[in-house]
């Protein structure tokens, strides 16, 4: 009897400290894309569990092998999947219309010197290449349901879309 409880003690042990994720070895990532979803799967077309917006900030859980994909905890605590690349590493610190900020930008202004590209870039860029970004501007402003993407997808046999609708 000692030998089963000792036995048992053993594994409660090994379950508590093997078990829990420690906390110092979640990864912190934050959202470098004006809005995204969490997925519950790791697809572009899965079904969204719940909306990112830029510089929220997320617990890696786990990254897949292959695809670009990590599973992650939002604040709220709804985990899902989101593609790296919506992602980066360092933190998100500028707020459109902080203390901090000077000129007031807005939150379009902010996505894109999160990515070091701002207004001034664009019309320089655009000037020296003769290139007009009118046609770009056109396309972010159309807007589709998840259900209008999966028809397309479905359509045009692009990344495996899901034959069901």
């Amino acid at each position: 009897m000692r030998l089963v409880q000792t036995i048992s003690n053993a594994l409660l042990l090994f379950c508590a400290f093997s078990l829990p994720v420690r906390a110092e070895t979640l990864q912190q990532m934050y959202v470098q894309v004006r809005s995204s979803k969490i997925h519950a799967s790791p697809e572009f077309w899965a079904p969204a569990v719940g909306p990112i917006s830029y510089g929220d900030a997320l617990t890696v859980l786990a990254t897949q092998k292959e695809g670009g994909w990590l599973k992650v905890r939002g604040n709220g605590g709804k985990q899902g999947f989101v593609h790296i690349s919506a992602l980066t590493s360092r933190r998100v610190v500028l707020k459109a219309g902080s203390q901090k900020s000077p000129l007031h930008s807005g939150s379009s202004e902010v996505v894109l010197a999160g990515k070091g590209f701002n207004k001034e870039i664009e019309q320089d860029y655009a000037q020296t290449h003769a290139l007009s970004f009118s046609p770009v501007d056109r396309v972010e402003q159309q807007r589709l349901s998840e259900f209008e993407l999966s028809k397309f997808m479905k359509a045009g046999h692009l990344g495996g879309a899901k034959e069901s609708l």
